[in-house]
């Protein structure tokens, strides 16, 4: 089993592990009614061939990958640190995601 990011240091107690799929988003989305309550989600590709490699490079900027791996945009823009929503149902990203995996540039 593979964890969707282990350089991510913030995680307390929410892990999100994969094994035969090709990594391509994380994010961590507040939600509005609880105080620093989160959803994590993944996104993943099924992998063609048993050989085929996973995602390695981190991406921060949304400009940089295809729009259809992107994140729903009524979560809002990426946000860096903690973020506490003010209203019950406000939801948007928080701890510095979303975040992209894309193939090595090397």
């Amino acid at each position: 089993m593979l964890d969707i990011d282990p350089l991510e240091k913030d995680r307390w107690c929410e892990y999100i592990f994969y094994r035969g799929l090709i990594r391509q988003g994380f994010a961590r989305i507040t939600h509005g009614s609880l105080t620093d309550t989160e959803m994590q989600v993944g996104k993943f590709k099924i992998k063609q061939s048993p050989d085929e490699a996973d995602n390695s490079e981190r991406v921060f900027e949304a400009d940089n990958v295809p729009e259809r791996l992107r994140f729903p945009q009524r979560f809002g823009e990426r946000r860096n640190g903690h973020h506490y929503a003010r209203f019950f149902l406000d939801h948007v990203y928080h701890m510095d995601t979303p975040r992209w995996f894309i193939p090595s540039r090397s």
